[in-house]
């Protein structure tokens, strides 16, 4: 077997994620360094930059050869050379509880650079490009901005705890967990009030995507915040990776 992280389409419910559908997904909260950019062509590009300042979100796959010979085919890698749209190349991997050695594919065409995504998250920017007057907030830490808010629905989220972290409320990924909070359908001049509470500017916490069951209907990406790697790295627990 062998570990692939993904940024884009790839991801849980993106375009091409059929490839990896029966793909064990390791972690749902990674990331690496790099840089994220947009194509403008419904994906993202990523380039390799290992200066630390700039960080890549995505998920890490437990995958066979197989499936990695066909994600070359699907990617164009196997034109190898210049002209090949992707290069597989591996890279340090982090979660929260350490760092492992993964496959990523490189962007090898030239694209427009002058697009930056500056929060390294392509779901994030493919939520913000939507034109939807609301979107679903899971609530797992009782958000003092909605306390009143009606429709509330109690919902659960697999694969997560709630954990307290360097002084902040945190959602821990632990495999085969449950955590239990509150759907809330928010009109989108939420969204802004959100990334304040969460001091998202300031780097505290990050905007994330999770899947939320509620009896017997799933709720596929749906918003809510988790701590940045910076805050992560505040907690004395949170364990050194090697370089």
């Amino acid at each position: 077997m062998e570990l692939l992280f993904v940024y884009g389409t790839l991801r849980r419910h993106g375009v091409n994620h059929t490839v990896l559908e029966y793909a064990k997904c390791k972690y749902k909260q990674a990331w690496t360094t790099g840089k994220l950019y947009n194509t403008g062509r419904r994906y993202p590009a990523f380039i390799q930059i290992n200066d630390g300042s700039n960080i890549v979100y995505g998920e890490l796959y437990e995958v066979t050869k197989q499936q990695l010979f066909t994600l070359d085919v699907q990617l164009k890698v196997e034109d190898n050379g210049s002209e090949a749209m992707y290069i597989r190349k591996k890279q340090r991997i982090y979660m929260e509880n350490g760092s492992v050695i993964a496959h990523i594919y490189l962007y090898n065409l030239s694209c427009c650079y002058n697009y930056p995504i500056p929060h390294g998250d392509w779901k994030f920017q493919f939520f913000l490009n939507k034109t939807d007057e609301h979107f679903y907030f899971f609530d797992y830490e009782t958000c003092s901005l909605l306390p009143d808010h009606p429709n509330k629905m109690i919902g659960y989220s697999k694969d997560y705890l709630v954990d307290v972290t360097s002084g902040y409320v945190h959602l821990k990924e632990i495999e085969n967990s449950l955590v239990e909070g509150t759907l809330i359908q928010l009109p989108c001049e939420m969204l802004s009030k959100l990334l304040e509470y969460y001091q998202f500017f300031q780097n505290v916490y990050r905007p994330t995507f999770l899947d939320v069951m509620i009896d017997d209907e799933l709720y596929k990406d749906v918003l809510t915040f988790v701590l940045t790697e910076s805050a992560l790295a505040l907690s004395s627990s949170f364990p050194k990776v090697s370089s």
